[in-house]
């Protein structure tokens, strides 16, 4: 996770849960979104009716890159790109070159915390960088390295030299979740 020595962590009031205000639980309304994201589509579907309302010109998400089989930050500019690139890939992916490269636009990105980090970073250090409009928290299960979509890939037997690999989900409702 991306730091400094003046980041300073201060131990929640409740160590089990953190500082909480609330919290609440949600689905997309759209089945289409449903089907194909991650934990209901909430991320989704405010990334669709931002864009759909022209509060942002596009969204910073993450899709597969199947010339490098590894998750890969993109500025999605439709709903289609933007209902495409749900899920979740448990990868690393740096999305910060993304934003840097599209920060004269109006723009969403979903974050994980340390990715949340490094735009507080910047913005503290950095005062002059324009920063996205909207910053959508996510909750990181763990990071792993692009190593382990590799080791995936080998376990089902695919030789990448003969195949190419057009998508890649960790869980699929097409195949059970």
């Amino acid at each position: 996770c991306p730091s400094n020595k003046e980041n300073k962590y201060e131990l929640p009031k409740n160590i089990l849960y953190g500082n909480c205000l609330d919290a609440y639980i949600g689905y997309s309304v759209s089945e289409k979104i449903r089907k194909k994201s991650q934990s209901g589509g909430v991320v989704t579907s405010l990334l669709v009716y931002l864009l759909d309302n022209k509060l942002i010109e596009g969204a910073i998400v993450t899709q597969f890159d199947s010339e490098t089989a590894r998750p890969k930050a993109k500025f999605a500019t439709t709903t289609d790109e933007i209902i495409n690139a749900s899920g979740s890939y448990y990868a690393q992916t740096s999305v910060i070159n993304t934003i840097m490269k599209n920060n004269d636009k109006l723009m969403a990105v979903t974050a994980l915390g340390c990715q949340a980090e490094s735009l507080h970073l910047i913005k503290k250090k950095f005062q002059k960088i324009k920063q996205p409009e909207y910053v959508i928290g996510l909750i990181c299960a763990e990071q792993c390295s692009g190593w382990m979509i590799d080791d995936i890939i080998k376990q089902a037997h695919i030789d990448q030299t003969k195949e190419k690999i057009f998508s890649f989900r960790f869980r699929s409702k097409a195949v059970g979740g």
